[in-house]
């Protein structure tokens, strides 16, 4: 049975590889490489994490847009938020950050988390999705239970770059040599 669902997976994936991919549209990729082949039909009106699924191609290419922008070599980065997708698009070394998958109430609480220091220590970039607001997600919920848990770290440590329409970034403020000797 499981051997012939495979089976099916395989032949779906090869002729949607074949008849659909051809036809879609290039507007709707990200731009990153290893998410390229990604792909979001316009059609699709599912509630996703921050956003409507049919506008996570626009959403994420903001954020892809806006990170590329400030990037610099070394830099880790982390996001508020369910995962970070950011670290991967652009090959970067991910953040020693506990949770690959934030989820309120699954995968941590308010009582059971990672400490600010390790959840944002080893970020030199953070990325925080500014959600859709027509509609509450779970998603929705962990971020604003994350921005409660985090936020004073992350203003105390970090200083705000830019904001787009759908991102804001944040950079690891400079130690200044007087700051780490007192440490």
């Amino acid at each position: 049975m499981l051997l012939r669902l495979d089976a099916g997976a395989v032949v779906y994936a090869t002729g949607w590889n074949i008849l659909k991919r051809p036809s879609f549209e290039a507007s709707r990729q990200l731009h990153a490489g290893p998410l390229h082949d990604l792909r979001v039909p316009a059609g699709v009106a599912l509630i996703g994490p921050y956003w409507y699924t049919r506008d996570f191609p626009d959403k994420m290419n903001d954020g892809l847009d806006l990170l590329r922008k400030h990037l610099a070599p070394g830099d880790r980065v982390t996001t508020f938020g369910y995962t970070d997708p950011f670290s991967f698009a652009f090959g970067l070394k991910p953040c020693r950050d506990g949770n690959q998958w934030w989820d309120k109430n699954y995968s941590f609480s308010t009582n059971v988390c990672p400490t600010a220091e390790q959840y944002l220590g080893s970020a030199t970039l953070v990325m925080v999705p500014i959600p859709d607001r027509s509609y509450s997600s779970r998603a929705s919920m962990t971020l604003e239970t994350m921005k409660g848990m985090y936020n004073n770290y992350l203003q105390e440590n970090f200083q705000l770059v830019e904001t787009s329409q759908d991102w804001v970034l944040y950079s690891r403020r400079s130690v200044s040599p007087e700051t780490s000797r007192a440490n």
